[in-house]
């Protein structure tokens, strides 16, 4: 009975070493404890399944180490390239080699641990859509503003505490998302975003709209919840206004009544 419990111990052994490759070597962990002044030293051992699992995927190309295998892909097509995911990657900082994949129209970059922008960024000229949510951003670069062909950006969940100069160039964008953040007031340069349809300032700490705020007349979605605004444009300013949330704002009841009147479409949340 040893002699065959050996032979079998034997080709297990030798059925391991056949499987196990450079590329799966990794998998192969050692965990070292000291205890009393001895060393020990366990080997574990991935299942043979799993091992060949993830050969096939490094095969495939659905794993990389180094960088995500979207960015490597799109590093690789740069000018081909239109949309780039790289959400919950936790990049901690944004790649610069990004910059040269000029083909981009789409980029999400949600939750990546960024807390800051290359200068550079506007060499991404035919960006669209750009996701920055759920990071740390406390500022970001002038040259944002310089991204002319970008309808959609999404900054909540961050840390800003202003938006910078020449953010009212942005004269394409249509969606902003600024919920989260640490805004206790805009500039007036705000009021040149004339394209602006959904607008989400929720949960900052503004106490007054600027007086070009009466210039975004494209309005269709505002939503002011959680701020202790308590003055708003004239009725008349919004022809376009279909819902205005403003929940937790110190807006009186007369305001929304003249809203509600003069603007009998508009739904108000309050």
């Amino acid at each position: 009975m040893n002699a065959a419990l050996n032979a079998a111990t034997q080709q297990s052994k030798d059925r391991r070493k056949s499987v196990l490759t450079p590329k799966e070597a990794w998998a192969n962990k050692r965990v070292v404890e000291r205890r009393k002044g001895r060393r020990f030293t366990l080997v574990v051992l991935v299942p043979l399944a799993v091992l060949a699992i993830l050969g096939s995927l490094w095969s495939l190309g659905f794993i990389r180490f180094g960088k995500p295998s979207a960015l490597s892909d799109a590093l690789a097509n740069p000018e081909s390239t239109r949309e780039l995911n790289l959400d919950n990657t936790h990049l901690g900082t944004f790649p610069d080699e990004l910059l040269g994949v000029t083909g981009l129209e789409k980029l999400s970059l949600a939750n990546d641990d960024l807390d800051t922008l290359p200068d550079g960024i506007d060499r991404l000229k035919n960006l669209k859509f750009l996701a920055l949510q759920y990071n740390h951003f406390k500022m970001l670069p002038s040259n944002l503003g310089k991204l002319s062909a970008l309808t959609s950006l999404n900054l909540k969940n961050n840390e800003l505490t202003a938006l910078p100069s020449g953010f009212g160039a942005l004269s394409k964008l249509e969606s902003l998302e600024l919920s989260n953040n640490k805004l206790s007031s805009l500039s007036e340069e705000f009021g040149r975003l004339k394209s602006l349809k959904t607008l989400s300032l929720r949960d900052n700490g503004l106490s007054k709209l600027p007086v070009s705020f009466s210039h975004l007349k494209s309005l269709v979605e505002l939503n002011l919840n959680g701020n202790p605004v308590s003055e708003l444009p004239d009725p008349s300013s919004f022809p376009s206004l279909r819902r205005l949330e403003l929940r937790g704002t110190n807006v009186p009841d007369s305001v929304v009544q003249k809203f509600r009147k003069e603007l009998p479409k508009v739904s108000v949340v309050q």
